[in-house]
Parts: structure tokens; C-alpha cells; sequence
């Protein structure tokens, strides 16, 4: 598993103390898909805090390939660019286990998601991002062509204008 420090992946060797990579308790949690006017930006490209980070999914592809309890514990860490970033937020590292197109998706989340994935070694760097699927399907889907063997990718999860639910889904399938 990759830890974190202060700016990014730790060094190796480096110990981190005090970091606990699950979602930090909001103060006055709303219920399921109420918009949440404390959240705020915190977070400058480049950097990944233990508050959103929920760990490194190593190259695995499944359906799905992780599964949150509750958005409504995170904090708003990063401000996605088909979003506005006015929404609580989580975050995984996944690595690419062998080079070819990926699709990831939020489907089986049950509250309107966004997503969005960013070079996980140059956090500034979008390779995409992604409101709603279809005009029917309020989770969010990205394809990414061409992605090489062991890669690392952050994949952003946050509610549509400032909502949350109490499930994040993410599946991750390789195209043929």
C-alpha cells in the first residue's frame, strides 16, 4: 500500500505519524442528498490529504473494485473541474495492471456522482472527468484509452453541486 505525506506519496522508507487514511467525521453530517454549505476547498493540486484518501486499490479490476459507506463523513479536498467542487469527496490510488482502455464507473452508488481521474504522480494533470453517464444515469463513467502498464492514477468521487449519498461505488473494467 502507498502511504502519503504532506505533498504527495511518501518517500520510501519514510514514516508518516499521526495519518489514519479513512474520511475524517463532519462536524454536523446532512442527510443523504442535501447539499452541504460548509464544504470547502482545501486542497492545492499536488497534494493528497489522509482526510479524503481511502487508500491504494493496487491494480485491481472489479466490480466493484471498492465501495464506501458513507461520502457524508469526508471533508472537500478537490475541486473537479466538470463540477465546481462544492461537494464532500473521496479519493483512491489505483495502478495499471497491464496497458490498454479502462472504464471506470460509479454505478450501484445511490446519489448523483461525479468523478474525476488525475495523474496520481502530478495531481494537476486531469485525464478526465465525468458528471453524469447518460441523460437517464445520474453516476458518473470515464474511458481511458491508450493508459500504460503501472501507471498510477487518483480517481476523485464527490456528489453533483453539493450532495452526497451514503454508498460511493466505483467499478473499474478493462476493454477488450
Amino acid at each position: 500500500m502507498s502511504l502519503l505525506g504532506a505533498c504527495g506519496p511518501a518517500l520510501e522508507g519514510e514514516e508518516l505519524e499521526g495519518t489514519d487514511p479513512t474520511a475524517v467525521p463532519a462536524e454536523k453530517p446532512k442527510g443523504a442528498g442535501a447539499p452541504d454549505p460548509t464544504a470547502f476547498e482545501f486542497a492545492d493540486p499536488g497534494m493528497v490529504h489522509a482526510q479524503t484518501f481511502l487508500g491504494d486499490l493496487g491494480k485491481v479490476v472489479a466490480s466493484p473494485a471498492a465501495t464506501y459507506a458513507s461520502i457524508s463523513t469526508a471533508s472537500n479536498q478537490w475541486s473537479v473541474s466538470c463540477n465546481g467542487g462544492s461537494s464532500r469527496d473521496i479519493a483512491y490510488v489505483w495502478t495499471v495492471p497491464a496497458t490498454g482502455s479502462y472504464t471506470f464507473n460509479t454505478y450501484g452508488s445511490n446519489f448523483d456522482t461525479v468523478m474525476q481521474i488525475r495523474n496520481y504522480k502530478s495531481t494537476s494533470e486531469v485525464m478526465g472527468c465525468n458528471d453524469d453517464a447518460s441523460s437517464s444515469n445520474y453516476q458518473s463513467r470515464i474511458t481511458l484509452s491508450g493508459l500504460v502498464k503501472g501507471v498510477s492514477l487518483l480517481i476523485i468521487i464527490e456528489g453533483y453541486s453539493g450532495e452526497y449519498g451514503n454508498l460511493a461505488r466505483l467499478n473499474i473494467v478493462k476493454n477488450n
